[in-house]
Formats: C-alpha cells, sequence, structure tokens
C-alpha cells in the first residue's frame, strides 16, 4: 500500500474544490500544476474521498490499537469507544497498560441534544432531521418558459414547445389533495414555434410571450391579445418591464434591443449592440432597468451601457468584465448594481462610479443566478449560483463568503430562484434536481427539501424555476418532458 505525494496534493486540491474554498485550490494548483492529473483521476475518485479516507484511517488507528502486545485483543471495558481524530493520534499505542477510559462528553442539562452526523458534502447535520421529498401537484406540458402573476398567487402563465402558451387558475382541492385547473389558451400561429419566454407586467394586467421567430405577443389578463410586436428576426433572450409597467425592453440573440410602448404596442427606441470586432457573438443575456426611464444593456466589450429612455446613445458606460454578461440586477433601496458574467465573476457597481464597487471572485464557472437577498437581520446580501454546482452566500461590502455549498450530486446548477420573501431559494442542476434551500440566522444554507422528476433523457434539462406571490409555489419548467407546480408546505 503506498500514497504519492502527487496522489495526496490531488485529493486536498479536490477537497478545496468541493468545499467551494476556490482561491485556496487556485493557489494549491498554480504551485504543483496538480490540476494536470484532473483527466487521470477524476472519473476515478469520488466526491469526498479525503475525508472518507481521514475517517478509514481512524478506523485503522482504533483497531489497531486494540492489539495488546501478546497478540491478544483488548478487553471492551477498557477500550476508548470514542472514534474522533484529536482522542486517536493523544493515545499512546504502545499497550493498554497505559490508556485510560475517557468518559463520553455528558450534556449539563436535562434536556436531550441531538446528536450529529457528518452529512453529504462535509455539513454537519441533525440525526432528529429529515429532507422533505417534494412530489408534484400539478403537470403542465415541456416548457421553456413559465411566469407567475405577480398579483395573482394561483395565476400561471407558460409557454409550451408546440406553439401554445396558457394562462391557467390553480384552485386547490382539499379533498384529492390536487390543483383543479382552469386555463385559457393563447393561441399564436405555427409560424412562431416555440415560445421561448413569457412575462407578466409589474401590475399583473399584461402578459406579453416571445416566440423562436422573435415575434412578441402583448395579452390581457383575461387571454385576450392586444398587440403583436414583430420587430426582431431571431430568438428573444430576455424581457424586461420598466417598474410602472408602462414600458418593456426586449433584447435577442443577435445583442439587438427594441424598447416597446405597452400602451401602444409601437416601438419607441431602437438599440443595436454590435461587437467591435463585427462578430456574431452573444454580448449579453439579461438587461434591467434601474427606474421608469433609465436602464442598463451588454454593450461592446462586455461592458454595461446605461441608457436614458429615447436616447440613441447611453448616458454611461460600465467596463470591467470580459465575457459575456449573464444577468443584471439592481437594488432600488442599495442605490446598487450588480453584474454576472462567464467570465466567473460578479462587479457591484455605485451609480456615481464607472469603476466596480466590488470584484467577487470565487466560482470555478460561469454564473447562472444572481441576486440580492434582504435577510432578518436587516443587512443586505448576495446569492450567487454557478455551473461549477455550488451555491454562494456573500457579504458584498466586505469582499467575503459567508457560506458555499455544493448540490448534493456536484452537477451543475442550471437555473435558480429567490422567493419574494427572501426565506428560500430553489436550484434546477443538469441532472433535472430540484433542492431547495432556507438561510439560517447564523448566515448558512440549509437544505430542506428536493424534488426528483424521474427518468430524465439527454435532451431533457431545467428550462425555468419561479416562484408564485405568496412564496408557497413554484414552477419548473423542463424542456423534453411533463413541466410541474410543486406545493411548498
Amino acid at each position: 500500500m503506498s500514497l504519492s505525494v502527487t496522489e495526496l496534493n490531488y485529493l486536498i486540491w479536490r477537497y478545496l474544490q468541493e468545499g467551494g474554498l476556490e482561491v485556496s485550490a487556485y493557489a494549491l494548483q498554480d504551485e504543483t500544476k496538480i490540476n494536470e492529473y484532473d483527466e487521470r483521476y477524476s472519473d476515478r475518485i469520488p466526491l469526498g474521498c479525503l475525508v472518507d479516507l481521514v475517517q478509514k484511517g481512524i478506523l485503522y488507528y482504533k483497531v489497531n490499537d486494540m492489539i495488546q502486545k501478546g497478540g491478544e485483543i483488548a478487553p471492551e471495558d477498557i477500550i476508548n469507544m470514542n472514534f474522533n481524530l484529536l482522542s486517536s493520534i493523544s493515545q499512546p499505542s504502545d499497550g493498554v497498560e497505559k490508556r485510560s477510559i475517557e468518559p463520553m462528553p455528558v450534556v449539563a442539562n436535562s434536556t436531550s441534544q441531538p446528536i450529529s452526523s457528518m452529512g453529504q458534502n462535509g455539513r454537519m447535520e441533525d440525526d432528529n432531521e429529515f429532507t422533505v421529498v417534494l412530489r408534484n401537484s400539478f403537470v403542465f406540458p415541456a416548457s421553456l418558459a413559465s411566469n407567475w402573476n405577480p398579483h395573482e398567487p394561483n395565476v400561471l402563465a407558460w409557454g409550451q414547445r408546440d406553439v401554445t402558451s396558457n394562462i391557467c387558475t390553480l384552485s386547490w382541492d382539499d379533498s384529492s389533495k390536487a390543483f383543479i385547473p382552469q386555463s385559457q389558451p393563447l393561441p399564436h400561429p405555427i409560424s412562431c414555434k416555440e415560445i421561448v419566454a413569457i412575462s407578466w407586467s409589474p401590475k399583473g394586467h399584461t402578459l406579453v410571450t416571445a416566440s423562436e421567430n422573435g415575434e412578441l405577443r402583448l395579452w390581457d389578463s383575461s387571454g385576450s391579445i392586444r398587440f403583436i410586436m414583430a420587430l426582431h428576426h431571431s430568438p428573444v433572450l430576455a424581457i424586461q418591464w420598466s417598474p410602472n409597467s408602462a414600458y418593456l425592453v426586449s433584447l435577442d440573440i443577435t445583442n439587438k434591443v427594441v424598447v416597446w410602448d405597452s400602451q401602444t404596442g409601437q416601438s419607441i427606441q431602437h438599440i443595436d449592440n454590435l461587437s467591435t470586432d463585427n462578430t456574431d457573438k452573444c454580448l449579453g443575456t439579461d438587461a434591467c432597468w434601474i427606474d421608469n426611464t433609465k436602464f442598463v444593456l451588454p454593450g461592446s466589450d462586455y461592458s454595461l451601457h446605461v441608457y436614458q429612455l429615447g436616447d440613441g446613445q447611453p448616458i454611461g458606460v460600465l467596463a470591467g468584465h470580459t465575457d459575456t454578461i449573464s444577468l443584471i440586477m439592481y437594488n432600488s433601496e442599495l442605490r446598487l448594481l450588480c453584474s454576472a458574467s462567464d467570465d466567473q465573476t460578479v462587479r457591484i457597481w455605485k451609480g456615481n462610479s464607472i469603476n466596480s464597487l466590488q470584484v467577487l471572485t470565487g466560482h470555478s464557472q460561469p454564473l447562472t443566478y444572481v441576486n440580492w437577498c434582504k435577510l432578518g437581520d436587516g443587512n443586505w446580501y448576495i446569492i450567487t449560483c454557478s455551473l461549477d454546482g455550488s451555491l454562494k452566500l456573500w457579504d458584498f461590502l466586505k469582499n467575503r463568503v459567508l457560506d458555499s455549498r455544493l448540490v448534493d450530486n456536484g452537477s451543475p446548477i442550471l437555473v435558480a430562484s429567490l422567493s419574494p420573501d427572501s426565506t428560500k431559494l430553489a436550484t434546477g442542476d443538469s441532472d433535472g434536481n430540484i433542492m431547495l434551500w432556507t438561510i439560517t440566522a447564523t448566515r448558512k444554507f440549509k437544505q430542506l427539501s428536493y424534488y426528483q422528476p424521474g427518468k430524465v433523457e439527454n435532451s431533457n434539462f431545467i428550462s425555468a424555476i419561479d416562484w408564485n406571490s405568496t412564496s408557497n409555489l413554484i414552477s419548473v419548467g423542463y424542456s423534453g418532458t411533463s413541466s410541474c407546480v410543486i406545493k411548498i408546505v
């Protein structure tokens, strides 16, 4: 039996990555070039291997310690059964005569305390706590987009892959423990192809759907069409409403942006954010309103361009990212803007400066989710998720990670959504699993429950997760199998 220095370094490197300690992992990688062995070992070494080997080593030490000098097994009454690292290395191993029985720790009060055990990903979990398995309460066809009405917690709109959209009112039936749907179809011509985006206005009175061919349709809440808006000729990536629902901005895969008047259905602003090197690369997949007259778009060289409504040129340019802008979120209370990018960083921007207030680094793959989160202590934090399979809670003012977790199977997180009351986070990974998390008073993530869709084909993926306004229902869209609504109890 042997363990080389290189193999040990690789196990430590993997342990640092799995624990979310990316900076430490990078430092070890920079000094040892241990990442060069990842192709050789990655498929053969499971998650948590280093901790597992250490635990087995402790067990081996204790078994070896039970053998007396004469080769006999020590009697049970003089064997210390408190198996842990410190007690193992502190005990002499040259015979049981020098050992004494160590008492187990005693709880001072009379209240029974739960015994903690090591859970997956190295987390400490209580034995009397179980992760709840969620079940769907309503099923609808495969979908790329779904959105709850912001003022009607039981009204869901979704777009299907067969040129169909629906507005559905879900009424809960206590006897059958299921939802009774009342659906209103939204007709689209066959030329529209798939419905790729759908969004309710902030007031909940109107709904916009975007088709694969670039056509947008505006509907009222009863399902009657109001306008057909056809200036895009490519799939739309993002639809964002102004806070007062008067305008909406749409961004397509060719970096073309159109600002629409929701009262007339007319275009009032047209922006072509073409890259400076005249390539077809996508500059960004999101847009954001700062107030009712100013909005932020991905710009040339992966910068952020701030526009005033009606102006053809940006009033500000925020440069710093080096890859596609994936998410943009504005916090009106703090008056801060945050942006996430495929360059694996999050940048915080202050309105009176063109330089980043903070740059949050720590993820090892592109970001797939970012949001502001106000916790019970009244302070604001930032939540991020990434294709590296981790979710992180940030104290962005001090630029430090408060907590980091890996999804149990280590799969990339494709989508995520924070509940409107900021108490729960739902993540969806590449295996199709939904995990529900809460943030404790100590600012740590704790897994509450999970949902598994069953057999998932390779062509199927999670396309959307959305919370209703009362934070007790989530809609989950799957591209190749039935989508669903999950009731959170």
